[in-house]
C-alpha cells in the first residue's frame, strides 16, 4: 500500500508508472472498508485473480468474497 501512496506502481509497467508519476492524483490504498468507501468517487478493488490457461479462466472468487 506505501507503494501506492508514493504515486509509484507496485506492477512493472511504462504506462501505469507515467501516470502515476505525472497525474495530480487524490489516491490513497487501504484495507479498512470504513475508509475505502467513505466519500470515495471511486473504489478500486485488487485481489488475485489466477488465470487457468489449460480452460481460458481468471478466478475471480476473491473479488467475488470482497464484493
Amino acid at each position: 500500500m506505501s507503494l501506492i501512496d508514493q504515486k509509484q506502481s507496485p506492477i512493472l509497467g511504462v504506462e501505469i508508472e507515467d501516470f502515476l508519476a505525472n497525474k495530480q492524483l487524490s489516491l490513497e490504498a487501504t484495507v479498512d472498508q470504513n475508509l475505502a468507501y467513505q466519500n470515495a468517487g471511486f473504489v478500486i478493488i485488487a485481489t488475485p485473480t489466477d488465470y487457468a490457461p489449460d480452460i481460458s479462466y481468471f478466478d475471480t472468487s476473491s473479488v467475488q468474497a470482497v464484493i
